[in-house]
Parts: C-alpha cells; sequence; structure tokens
C-alpha cells in the first residue's frame, strides 16, 4: 500500500483536517476535565491548558520525527534501540511500538522498567490490528490522535499518538505509535506555568 495512494480529493483534504480538529479538540476537552478537579481559578487553568496544548503539540511532532527515523532501519535490534533511547529522551512517553503493516508489533520499549510485569501481556508479535490507533493510520495515511484514556496496563490517563511509518518508495511498512502521559504533560505544563509566574513577579 503507497501512502500517495491515500492522498485524499481536495474536498476530502478539508474532511481529513477538520477530523484532525476534532479530535485534538477531544483530546483538549480531556485535558480539562482531567485539570477540572484542581483548585484554579479559570484564567489560571486556561493558561495551564494551553501549555499542556504546546507540550502535546511536542509530543505529536516527536513521534512523526521518531516514524522518519523508522524509515531507514532495517532490522529489529536497531529499531528496538532506537525506541528505547526515544523513551530515555523523552520520560512523557510512557510506551512506544512499531507493527508491520497487519498490526503484529515488531519493537517496542517502556519508559517506565516498573512496567515491564504488565507490558508482558502485549509481547512481540501481538495482534493490534484491532485496534483504532492502527487502523485509522493504515487507513488514511495521516497522523492519529486519540482521546484521552485509561492505560490498560498502568491505569495512568493517556493519549495515543500514532502514524504510519515508509519506506524510500513511499509505501507503508508499519505503524507506529506512542503513549503520552497525561499527568507527566500536565506536570510539566504546572512547571512552566510557575516559570511565568516567577519572571512576571522579577
Amino acid at each position: 500500500m503507497l501512502a500517495q495512494d491515500l492522498r485524499l480529493a481536495p474536498e476530502q483534504v478539508v474532511g481529513e483536517e477538520l477530523r484532525l480538529d476534532v479530535l485534538k479538540a477531544q483530546a483538549r476537552d480531556g485535558v480539562r476535565k482531567a485539570l477540572a478537579g484542581d483548585a484554579l481559578v479559570a484564567e489560571e487553568q486556561e493558561r495551564l491548558l494551553q501549555h499542556v496544548q504546546d507540550l502535546l503539540l511536542g509530543g505529536e511532532d516527536l513521534v512523526e520525527r521518531l516514524a522518519r527515523d523508522c524509515q531507514t532501519t532495517s532490522d529489529t535490534e536497531t529499531l528496538t534501540a532506537q525506541l528505547q533511547q526515544f523513551v530515555h529522551d523523552y520520560s512523557f512517553i510512557q510506551y512506544v511500538y512499531v507493527t508491520d503493516v497487519k498490526g503484529h508489533s515488531t519493537a517496542i520499549a517502556i519508559s517506565d522498567p516498573g512496567d515491564q510485569k504488565g507490558y508482558k501481556a502485549f509481547p512481540i508479535g501481538f495482534d493490534y490490528s484491532n485496534r483504532e490507533w492502527f487502523q485509522q493510520p493504515m487507513r488514511t495515511g495521516k497522523l492519529h490522535i486519540m482521546n484521552v484514556h485509561q492505560s490498560q496496563v498502568t491505569g495512568q490517563l493517556i493519549i495515543t499518538v500514532s502514524t504510519v511509518i515508509t519506506d524510500a518508495n513511499d509505501e507503508i511498512i508499519g505503524v507506529l505509535g506512542a503513549d503520552i502521559q497525561l499527568e507527566e504533560i500536565i506536570r510539566r505544563a504546572e512547571a512552566l506555568e510557575a516559570e511565568e509566574h516567577i519572571g512576571e513577579e522579577e
């Protein structure tokens, strides 16, 4: 399957962009609900939400960049090393994984060694073909963002971002997915908010 074959007609492109906007809006709503219990005034909450959104956008960019890097990786050992380095560098990524075009995982990396036991239920070769994060990029050839949901393994709130991996001929060879920890993103956003307050006081 060629990624270029999945390119849409102009009216479909507009629809696809609107769909992605809707997905992002759903993610923002999920973040807003997660923040609702905090003792923040509306203005502070909106500023914090903006920081969260900016960090999530950064996470999406990282996933797309990693997918491009995976294009040149031909063996599983090197691919796994790439994923492990990725979760090491970006600790807010809980879990990152690659599948082939049939949805079977070929490489995985877990950020927290304490979660290794839970992920044993999803070994290399596990079939993810019925998962939204796999099906949507395979159907559209584009980045897909899921709504905020609870991790089956850790119980934490996460946002899953996924995109296709293509080869030099623009042929889809797999899907890359990453689970972004919402709590860690919020923690980083709060740190940015605190830095801004300090800057305003000086």
